[in-house]
């Protein structure tokens, strides 16, 4: 449940919880202006009012501030991606509230953590109530540098999976290399990883390296269909037709019902001349998934290409039926009016 609030909420949480009692005070302060005060009301207890305490909270507050600004430029949204990024976080709340011990301790007074400045309780006049607060302070610090201890020690083996997908590359990549680094690991297991590193390294457009762990990842376990699939989409983008046809092939053969799978090899086919072939592999993923209409758009041009003018056709309004803006299918009619000659052929559905 927590792993799907947004990071930015937490930090404001926490930025709010460090600004309560600073801006609070500040209220006070200038709700306390002696200037303001009616006379003829009974003296105040202003010991509490001084100018010290003032630019201490005004400097909390603005500091928070600035934090809170920060958090939304790009340079804070990369530190956010980070796997450290929650538990810093949640490390300096506890820290906060932690320290609100000693400093109640030296003062002979404290504000329970939650309940706020409203809630100052004094260890002469309140002293069950003042080491309640001591005690329950210290064990909600405790607990929140506990967790984010916790946190940051987590596994590197969930880091390099990133079973959550909230992972920078670089994170996942630096995961993975210390896991691979380490001795003892089954093949199935350096398999996995070296298939989890790939993927970073695809995803951050090193192909070569990717391409390296991939083959790596499939000589430790030929039936990895993942890899083999991954790997075929590099090898297509590079113009390794052939390989990329092979890799295909092969992980459609472990895992047939792969839609990715099928439309690419059905492209490639289509990119290769074989239309028959690309025909018959697009109808299969439109198969497995009928309201996806992507298979449906480049079967209408592999039509076009076949000259069977009517099933073309028919694709394409399939598709604008479902996606009235889509740009592929127009162009797709588009192309049919400008090629008048095209004719209905025997190609089989």
């Amino acid at each position: 449940m927590f792993d799907k609030v947004p990071a930015r909420v937490w930090l404001l949480l926490a930025i709010a919880a460090v600004a309560y009692t600073p801006t609070i005070y500040i209220y006070r302060y200038v709700r306390h202006d002696p200037s303001r005060r009616d006379v003829s009301a009974a003296p105040e207890d202003m010991s509490w009012r001084t100018p010290a305490q003032l630019a201490r909270s005004l400097t909390v507050l603005f500091a928070c501030i600035g934090v809170a600004i920060f958090i939304f430029t790009p340079a804070a949204a990369q530190f956010a991606k980070s796997p450290s990024f929650l538990p810093i976080v949640i490390a300096l709340l506890g820290g906060w509230v932690f320290w609100t011990v000693p400093r109640g301790v030296a003062k002979g007074k404290i504000q329970p953590i939650v309940r706020g400045i409203h809630s100052t309780y004094e260890r002469t006049a309140q002293p069950k109530r003042f080491w309640a607060s001591v005690i329950w302070n210290a064990a909600f610090g405790g607990l929140c540098m506990w967790f984010a201890f916790m946190m940051m020690n987590q596994g590197p083996k969930d880091r390099c999976h990133n079973s959550q997908g909230d992972l920078a590359p670089q994170d996942v990549l630096a995961a993975c290399n210390k896991l691979i680094g380490e001795s003892g690991k089954s093949t199935k297991d350096l398999a996995d990883l070296l298939r989890a590193r790939a993927y970073a390294y695809h995803q951050m457009n090193n192909l070569n390296e990717a391409l390296k762990d991939y083959s790596k990842a499939i000589s430790l376990d030929p039936e990895d269909s993942y890899s083999l699939y991954n790997r075929a989409i590099i090898l297509d983008r590079i113009d390794y037709r052939k390989d990329a046809l092979v890799d295909y092939s092969m992980s459609l053969k472990l895992r047939p019902d792969n839609f990715n799978g099928l439309v690419n090899r059905g492209i490639l086919f289509a990119k290769m001349g074989r239309l028959t072939e690309a025909q018959r592999d697009l109808t299969k993923a439109h198969e497995l998934r009928p309201k996806d209409v992507s298979a449906l758009v480049v079967r209408g041009f592999v039509y076009v290409e076949l000259k069977d003018r009517t099933r073309a056709k028919e694709d394409f309004t399939a598709v604008l039926a479902s996606d009235p803006e889509n740009k592929s299918a127009k162009d797709g009619l588009a192309a049919l009016n400008r090629r008048g000659d095209v004719e209905q052929s025997d190609t089989p559905k």
